[in-house]
């Protein structure tokens, strides 16, 4: 991998659920980053989110963002399983790590 490669970072939390389940995710995406070489330049973080919903407001300014970069670059804890079952065109952000309790 690149480093000194800029990247975008998404946390979700399921209703219920504390801050603390998003300041987990960003402590461990921040250390991902930083054992890379890749500097975090975006935090995207839907709190309060079902992971069976698809509608996610930040996930969809996340969109947005980078609908016209060429390469953006995401990173996020964990694969959601509505990305596989959503249809690829309604999402065209590549991730670049998922980064999980292996990582």
């Amino acid at each position: 991998m690149m480093k000194n490669l800029q990247v975008y970072a998404y946390c979700r939390s399921d209703p219920g659920e504390g801050e603390e389940t998003i300041d987990r995710q960003k402590a461990k995406l921040e250390a991902y980053a930083k054992d890379k070489g890749w500097t975090i330049v975006g935090w995207y973080i839907d709190r309060n989110i079902d992971g069976k919903t698809p509608d996610r407001p930040e996930m969809n300014r996340l969109k947005a963002d980078t609908a016209d970069m060429t390469n953006p670059a995401v990173i996020m804890e964990k694969f959601a399983t509505w990305f596989s079952r959503s249809n690829p065109d309604d999402f065209s952000v590549p991730f670049l790590a998922y980064v999980t309790e292996a990582n």
